[in-house]
């Protein structure tokens, strides 16, 4: 009786790779690992897209590096290799306080307000606060809907201490009795 060989499409794709555990060959995901991403194993199969101008660094999408916001990519690009995710970390990295789960958070047109990103630590929000605090008297659970094009017609937002929902609402040319 005959048997039948059931080859890994990495064994049969790339013979030379070599790896312990060739399932994260081609999986939709790259890892970054050193002896998975190299030329033998094509670059975990496919998954690792080289990034122009940074020889060292591979992740899941090139064209996130150096698009404004910091670390949205998988490896996460904000290391040397990848210049930092294209430069795109260099205010992140400079406030070397602030400790945040998502960076490309910070600087984003949006005030991020709590305890993490609307800190001194974190440059507030990386300035998206800037004009949210200062308003002294303007309390809001939700502060990036501060001046971002809407109107939110409803209180607190739109309120002189929140200076018409941050100039998107009309100014009353009365004051409510």
């Amino acid at each position: 009786k005959g048997y039948v060989k059931v080859y890994n499409l990495s064994e049969q794709f790339y013979p030379k790779c070599g790896v312990e555990d060739p399932s994260f060959i081609n999986n939709g995901s790259c890892n970054g690992w050193a002896l998975y991403n190299t030329e033998a194993c094509g670059f975990e199969g496919g998954d690792c897209q080289p990034v122009d101008g940074f020889p060292g660094c591979f992740v899941d999408d090139a064209s996130l590096i150096n698009d404004g916001q910091c670390g949205n990519n998988d490896p996460n690009p904000n290391t040397e290799a990848c210049g930092w995710d294209g430069g795109d970390c260099d205010l992140y990295n400079s406030l070397v306080d602030c400790t945040v789960n998502t960076p490309s958070l910070l600087n984003n047109g949006k005030c991020n307000d709590g305890p993490t990103y609307n800190t001194e630590a974190c440059g507030w929000d990386g300035g998206d606060c800037d004009f949210y605090n200062s308003l002294d008297d303007c309390t809001v659970d939700t502060p990036f809907r501060i001046n971002d094009g809407y109107c939110d017609d409803d209180p607190p937002y739109n309120t002189a201490a929140c200076e018409w929902d941050g100039g998107d609402c009309p100014t009353p040319t009365s004051a409510p009795a």
